[in-house]
């Protein structure tokens, strides 16, 4: 009976034990990781490839239906609001119209109101420079018929605009020099005014004291 007795106290350590040893086991395989192997070696190559496959069908099965879609009211709808936004604005799109140097399709873009703001710029500058062209050559054509009528006229007349332009640069300097004399007069006599008052400043005190 004690034999009985210490075989089945035996038996329970080891129980005790190897209960212990999983437990320790158990929680260093707790985590997705070791999980997922887990998994994966339990299942085998192909559930896991089915699995894979099946999670991909979910989730690529929306863009399928979309692609398989016809275009809804809301598509036309949208591209005329475009199509009208660019219409307004004078934008025009030539859809495929050329390959660059690689030898892609490219769209044409043509900006008209752009293009006409260029093109009037463009014509008034032209406009401008061909009545500055007249307006000096009709200039030119009267001088000479001025020269032809009477030269020695002409002559005086050039030097009379010259006299003229020395006489108003002299009159500007001797305003100059003019307002340069009043200035400093002016200033002497603010200097003298303020002595004049220190002065008189000076004798009123000298009579209070006395």
């Amino acid at each position: 009976f004690d034999d009985l007795k210490q075989k089945q106290e035996k038996l329970r350590a080891e129980k005790e034990t190897e209960r212990s040893k999983n437990e320790t086991v158990a929680n260093g395989l707790d985590g997705l990781l070791e999980r997922i192997k887990i998994s994966h070696e339990v299942a085998g190559g192909v559930i896991t490839l089915f699995i894979t496959l099946l999670f991909m069908a979910i989730e690529l099965t929306p863009v399928f239906f979309k692609l398989m879609l016809i275009k809804t009211p809301y598509d036309y709808l949208a591209e005329n609001r475009d199509e009208l936004i660019k219409a307004e604005n004078g934008i025009e799109v030539r859809y495929d119209y050329y390959k660059d140097k690689v030898g892609q399709e490219r769209h044409l873009i043509i900006n008209h109101e752009a293009d006409r703001l260029v093109y009037e710029k463009i014509k008034v500058t032209e406009i401008q420079k061909e009545l500055t062209d007249y307006a000096i050559e009709q200039y030119k054509n009267r001088e000479k018929k001025k020269i032809d009528e009477n030269l020695d006229d002409y002559i005086k007349g050039i030097d009379t605009n010259d006299e003229k332009n020395d006489k108003s640069s002299n009159e500007d300097e001797n305003k100059d020099k003019n307002k340069k004399a009043n200035d400093e007069k002016d200033d002497d006599k603010k200097r003298g005014d303020s002595n004049n008052n220190d002065t008189t400043g000076e004798g009123n005190d000298q009579d209070k004291e006395s």
